[in-house]
């Protein structure tokens, strides 16, 4: 399937983009692997010791190769989640001794296991945010939510990962407008949608500025964001191997990061938002397959802006407008908080200070901003 194929987009087919009723969130991530992985779901608890301990590399070692022929399909987001965790552990736990390699018997799974799926072989987005959560109720709320697994036992790691959760819950109805307005353009459906996405931006925007409430900045910049890092940065100027792959070549890939959502994506392309930067393009590699093509799908299909150009009408461009504003506060508030969460933190804050994500935020997120209108 190509990512412009016209298809049926009715609820009943939004597996073919890794969608439903939670937009890009699954509505039940699985929660453990099988037991021929065990042993390795059993480490995966237990990171937060280990990695405290710097124990970590010396139980992994010890580890047999992990079976992923064994997968079934529907373990493999679990599986790439248990990989992910062990490999950044095992190359984050000793920040004064970082190590430049993935041993073989969890490299070669997590590297087929990628290629499976569609996706880069290092810990992502999707990862500890999509598929790392478990809803204890029946209201999703943030207070009902939990964390599946961390890299550092924090109450701070799992808050953070949790408030992206309930992002991309919130985010779900805007999806579910895109969808209405695929299969009908007229002027109350159009105008009803970009009602639920202004709206559904207020609530995001408020859920993000919860953040404070239980991620402390300063236990975030030096404790969790470490283990977000990838291997393209200044402690790896050549990438880091995955032992027994490629003939032990080594391999440059960045860390997980927000800009690895698909919701921000999906949004500009519906309100005729475009970005210069090739980060965007770069960082399509490290989201889900499905919600690649989503997001080319809606460039293609979905552009609201075009729309409400051929019905001439002052509520429809004050409304178009309003979620155009809406989105550049939301990134305001991004930035504000990139400000309290790291900037304020390096020794000399600077427009090179990298995310996560190994980017040169500052210069990149204020490009975002300006682009947003």
């Amino acid at each position: 399937m190509t990512a412009m194929q016209t298809i049926d987009l009715s609820v009943r087919n939004l597996g073919v983009y890794d969608l439903g009723p939670y937009g890009c969130l699954p509505t039940n991530p699985l929660r453990r692997l099988s037991e021929p992985f065990e042993i390795f779901e059993q480490i995966a608890d237990n990171l937060p010791s280990l990695n405290n301990s710097k124990q970590t590399r010396i139980v992994v070692n010890k580890l047999p190769p992990f079976p992923y022929e064994k997968l079934q399909d529907m373990e493999l987001k679990r599986a790439h989640l248990v990989l992910g965790l062990l490999a950044h552990s095992y190359v984050w736990c000793d920040k004064d001794n970082v190590i430049d390699y993935i041993p073989e018997n969890i490299a070669v799974a997590f590297w087929r296991v990628s290629k499976r799926m569609g996706v880069k072989p290092i810990l992502t987005y999707s990862d500890v945010i999509l598929n790392n959560y478990a809803l204890n109720g029946r209201e999703f709320c943030i207070e009902n939510l939990t964390c599946l697994n961390t890299m550092t036992g924090t109450n701070d790691e799992k808050w953070f990962y949790l408030v992206h959760v309930y992002i991309e819950y919130e985010a779900a109805p805007i999806i579910k407008g895109l969808l209405d307005v695929y299969h009908d353009t007229t002027r109350d459906t159009v105008s009803r949608v970009l009602g639920v996405i202004k709206r559904q931006l207020g609530k995001i925007i408020g859920i993000l500025n919860r953040m404070r409430e239980q991620c402390d900045p300063v236990t975030f910049f030096g404790i969790i964001r470490l283990y977000l890092h990838g291997w393209d940065n200044e402690n790896f100027p050549d990438g880091i191997c995955y032992r027994g792959i490629n003939n032990n070549q080594y391999v440059k890939l960045v860390g997980g990061s927000g800009a690895q959502t698909a919701i921000f994506q999906i949004i500009d392309a519906s309100l005729g938002i475009t970005h210069t930067s090739d980060y965007f393009v770069k960082v399509l590699k490290y989201m889900p397959q499905g919600h690649r093509y989503f997001i080319a799908f809606v460039r293609h299909n979905i552009n609201l802006r075009t729309i409400v150009e051929t019905m001439p009408s002052d509520e429809l461009n004050e409304l178009l407008n309003g979620c155009v504003n809406m989105l550049s506060s939301f990134r305001k508030h991004h930035t504000a908080a990139t400000q309290q969460y790291i900037v304020k933190h390096l020794p000399k804050p600077s427009d090179e200070a990298s995310g996560s994500g190994a980017t040169p935020f500052q210069k990149f997120l204020k490009q975002v901003l300006d682009e947003t209108k």
